[in-house]
């Protein structure tokens, strides 16, 4: 056993030196170690460790939606916080590349105890998870395989999320028949994580996408989730809760990648509430996105007794044409608070609250030209518009902010252009790749079957991993020569080893 450890370590460490390969997986190892035929294929397929797919959960609003979309980012958003706009912005990603993490938001059911498992205190009902899964059935028919779905569970209670998985299975088959990605949380408990996986798929009638809830005070250890991956094999995997940035992230994701290279990771965490703050004493934005916020915010106010032009959400508006008619603009909250503000007399409220229209036309010519004694409620009005402009640009200002606040984070450039055909996808390892023998190496030929129908060049849409080309060149084979190969077995003739 030591000898076999003592070959990995020193395998490891000359695939390092000699390819200049940052980290190096035993799957990596054990196509250099064999060095067979197969095993060289073995190695061009097992090193096709994919980029997380990151969503930035908790963008429920329409100008976050499209904030990150236009970023080049995943959105990720809770069933119950969707209002009918945000519904349609997320039903306008049909067909462009962008993925959506579509929460149950369980979470909120449950509060967490520091010396033991969550209690539920805001329990939901069937009527309610009713609601959600229609969501989840409208987003489906439009976003389909574009779409990842946390079935609905209990948060840190295993029985009870198996007899929700099976009480809803038939809403979850509907939903995998249309390509939706089911994602199964993993909850912590006396049950096994492989273990329970398996009951969660017998519940469901399908194998779902296993999702290990690992927020802060996460029970999985790394060694728990790489040992359930190189039990189960699973084609992808989610991380609840885990953000780009997580300093236990890599730990994770080492793990899984060491157990299976092909299995493909996706997480999600909160950006929006982790990029917001102001120092309670100053009130000077503390965190990117609310400075973000303010500039775009300074920007809009530039012109705020003009016309409202957004060309992205169709806002509109005009300072001078709605001024006089507040009735049209002002809710009572909103007029009841001017009155106040200006210190309106009771029966000059009264007149101003049944009908603010007829109030300010009621003014003297003169009083109506100047203001004059009603010169604070000029100014209450101006600012009451401000705010109303302000209001109406909310989802442009969203949208701007965020596209500036997370330039150059892991969850921008994801999606490079409008998703191409199918044989342009990103490599995805066939089941069965990292087999010995034959079949094998079968698996491996259709991985990249799709990519050379008409002799694919290499480029990254072929081999997404930036070491392809020093990994086959380490085995002595010419990049061109293997996609040759590739493409002559994809015509019927005999591979050559």
């Amino acid at each position: 056993m030591n000898y076999v450890q003592d070959l990995i370590t020193r395998a490891q460490a000359e695939l390092k030196a000699s390819t200049g390969l940052r980290a190096v997986s035993k799957a990596l190892v054990a196509g250099h170690t064999k060095h067979v035929a197969g095993g060289r294929l073995a190695l061009v397929a097992a090193y096709q460790r994919k980029a997380p797919i990151i969503f930035a959960s908790g963008s429920n609003h329409q100008g976050e939606i499209r904030g990150f979309h236009k970023a080049g980012g995943h959105v990720g958003v809770a069933a119950p916080e969707l209002n009918e706009k945000a519904l349609q912005e997320l039903e306008r990603l049909a067909g462009t590349g962008t993925k959506v993490f579509l929460d149950s938001g369980a979470f909120s059911e449950v509060e967490e105890r520091p010396d033991g498992p969550p209690v539920v205190v805001k329990p939901i009902t069937d009527a309610e998870w009713r609601k959600r899964l229609a969501t989840y059935q409208r987003l489906a028919k439009r976003l389909k395989g574009q779409l990842y779905v946390v079935a609905p569970d209990l948060v840190g209670n295993q029985e009870a999320t198996l007899e929700r998985l099976a009480r809803y299975a038939p809403e979850m088959r509907e939903l995998q028949r249309q390509g939706v990605h089911i994602l199964a949380p993993i909850q912590f408990g006396p049950v096994s994580p492989g273990a329970f996986y398996w009951k969660a798929a017998w519940a469901l009638g399908f194998p779902p996408t296993p999702a290990f809830p690992l927020k802060k005070a996460a029970l999985w250890t790394p060694e728990d989730v790489g040992q359930f991956v190189g039990l189960v094999k699973p084609h992808e995997i989610h991380l609840l809760g885990l953000g780009a940035k997580s300093k236990k992230g890599p730990a994770y994701l080492d793990a899984i990648h060491e157990a299976n290279p092909a299995t493909q990771v996706s997480q999600d965490s909160n950006l929006i509430s982790a990029a917001v703050g102001r120092d309670k004493e100053t009130g000077k934005a503390t965190r990117a996105l609310t400075a973000a916020q303010d500039l775009v915010r300074d920007e809009h106010l530039e012109g705020w007794n003009r016309e409202v032009e957004d060309p992205e959400f169709g806002a509109v508006g005009d300072f001078t044409d709605e001024i006089a008619e507040p009735s049209a603009w002002m809710g009572k909250a909103a007029r009841a608070a001017l009155a106040k503000e200006v210190g309106l007399s009771a029966g000059e409220a009264r007149t101003w609250m049944e009908d603010p229209d007829g109030f300010l036309q009621g003014l003297s010519p003169n009083e109506y030209d100047t203001w004059g004694t009603y010169q604070p409620m000029a100014y209450a009005m101006e600012n009451a518009w401000i705010a109303e402009r302000d209001r109406r640009l909310t989802a442009s200002r969203k949208m701007e902010a965020i596209t500036r606040a997370f330039e150059g984070h892991p969850i921008a450039g994801q999606v490079k252009a409008k998703a191409k055909p199918a044989k342009l996808r990103r490599w995805e390892v066939a089941p069965g790749a990292y087999e010995e023998g034959p079949e094998g190496r079968k698996a491996i030929f259709q991985t990249v079957q799709a990519y050379t129908d008409g002799r694919t060049k290499l480029t990254g849409r072929l081999a997404p991993h930036p070491n392809f080309e020093q990994a086959v060149r380490f085995h002595g084979r010419d990049p061109k020569e293997v996609l040759d190969l590739f493409d002559r077995y994809n015509r019927g003739e005999r591979w050559i080893a």
